[in-house]
């Protein structure tokens, strides 16, 4: 209210005011009430620039990842596509932020179960996260994780070892949201299963996936729920 007071309803001092809130609120697993100010954030900047104008390609991104979260996958696809499209006119098809776009996109096609496309856009951000980043960045430990859920979806987990464990050691060494981590060690534990690993390291990698997932409450109920789902289905191995 004081910055709408003071610069009036359709300024963009107001819009990134509601973007930034729709930040902080993601980051606490609000995600309808950061829905809502990105939405506003987002008019708002149509009305001053135009649905098309570079600056509203972060909070559309934004506001896709979030949907995303809650599963709306078809509005999700659609504010994700439309960043996408305005960050590879603005800043070139070999930006670093392309590259975070297409991590994101590939993510929504696995959880679609389209593997093909999340494969597509998995290889293209990891090489432009390679080019771009040295490889111990996070963003090369996330294209990799999506890169073998790709292959895991496809049939294929012998391919998926080597991304997933080059996945596990970026992300574990960033030591940064526990949650990515928790998601690469449950794919390898599929891997290594369906691969015919070492069995006994996925059951101890799924078990603590599993521990990460209850951890984080309400906010990883799905995870939680994949990862109990798997080791009822994967028992111990040498138990009795």
């Amino acid at each position: 209210p004081l910055f709408v007071q003071a610069f009036g309803p359709d300024d963009e001092q107001v819009a990134m005011a509601h973007t930034n809130l729709g930040n902080v609120l993601a980051d606490e697993g609000r995600a309808d009430e950061a829905t809502q100010h990105y939405q506003v954030g987002l008019q708002i900047k149509e009305r001053l620039f135009g649905a098309q104008h570079p600056r509203l390609a972060s909070t559309r991104y934004n506001l896709g990842t979030v949907l995303l979260d809650q599963g709306k996958y078809e509005e999700a696809q659609a504010n994700i596509e439309g960043a996408l499209a305005v960050f590879e006119a603005s800043l070139g098809p070999d930006h670093a932020t392309v590259a975070s776009v297409l991590t994101d996109l590939a993510r929504l096609h696995g959880m679609r179960g389209d593997h093909e496309r999340a494969l597509s856009h998995s290889q293209r951000a990891l090489a432009i996260a390679t080019a771009k980043h040295p490889p111990d960045h996070p963003l090369q430990g996330h294209t990799r994780l999506n890169l073998g859920l790709a292959l895991l979806g496809l049939g294929r987990p012998a391919e998926a070892l080597e991304p997933l464990e080059r996945a596990r050691a970026v992300l574990e060494q960033a030591a940064g949201d526990p949650v990515p981590i928790a998601n690469v060690r449950l794919a390898l534990a599929r891997a290594l299963w369906d691969a015919a690993g070492d069995r006994a390291r996925a059951h101890g990698l799924a078990q603590s996936a599993r521990v990460t997932y209850a951890a984080a409450g309400d906010r990883r109920r799905k995870e939680l729920a994949d990862a109990d789902a798997w080791l009822a289905a994967h028992g111990q191995p040498g138990a009795r």
